[in-house]
């Protein structure tokens, strides 16, 4: 381009697009509550075929082939240059593997008593928007941590809900989470942050994280 246009100057526009992607139009949110459908349709699809000896990669595959079957039942006859077609789920891990943050579906066999982390965030789409959406499950019967960390988490997540409205920054509501799971002894275990923006993007703006002070809109 510098050589047909020896002139102009170029600049880095990429942050200006990030913060013009934060806000939803009524389309956006309208697209991305359908790919919020086709993430719970591979969530249910995954808790059905979940079973002991099932290996991980298995229950992605059935998480893979629901998301998609959902989305093309979400088409319309003009939606002829989209595709329903979804890669699963990014993210599975069982047992003691389940506290790898980023770990993806192998041959490890699932066992009863097992903690299921899962997560869909890169995979499922709706016509190239996706929604944030992890989940844990146990496979039988939970331990007594299991539970109390489950509603440790849950009462925190429901805290920063709460708080959430125009005008508060991004940071404060992170901040709510973490002084929660610090004060009940999980701190040292915190490891990401507490949301993100979702979109075309896997991430988008706002993080809702240390650091990161946007101020909250409506439509983001």
């Amino acid at each position: 381009f510098t050589a047909m246009l020896p002139k102009a100057r170029f600049v880095d526009a990429s942050d200006i697009l990030r913060q013009c992607r934060m806000i939803k139009s009524a389309y956006e949110v309208d697209l991305l509550k359908k790919s919020g459908k086709v993430a719970v349709a591979a969530w249910n699809a995954s808790l059905n075929i979940a079973k002991p000896g099932i290996r991980e990669y298995e229950v992605a595959q059935a998480a893979r082939e629901a998301a998609t079957n959902t989305a093309a039942g979400l088409f319309t006859p003009e939606d002829v240059n989209h595709s329903p077609l979804t890669d699963g789920v990014q993210l599975i891990q069982s047992g003691a593997r389940s506290s790898i943050s980023h770990g993806k579906g192998s041959p490890n066999r699932l066992k009863r008593g097992d903690m299921v982390a899962m997560c869909f965030c890169m995979t499922n789409q709706f016509k190239g928007y996706r929604v944030g959406f992890s989940r844990n499950f146990v496979l039988g019967t939970p331990s007594n941590e299991m539970i109390n960390v489950y509603n440790l988490l849950y009462e925190a997540q429901q805290a920063a809900l709460a708080e959430l409205k125009p005008g508060v920054t991004a940071s404060h509501l992170d901040a709510i989470v973490r002084k929660m799971i610090h004060a009940a002894g999980y701190g040292q275990y915190i490891e990401h942050r507490l949301g993100r923006g979702v979109g075309l993007d896997i991430a988008e703006r706002p993080d809702l994280k240390e650091g990161d002070d946007t101020v909250i809109e409506a439509g983001m």
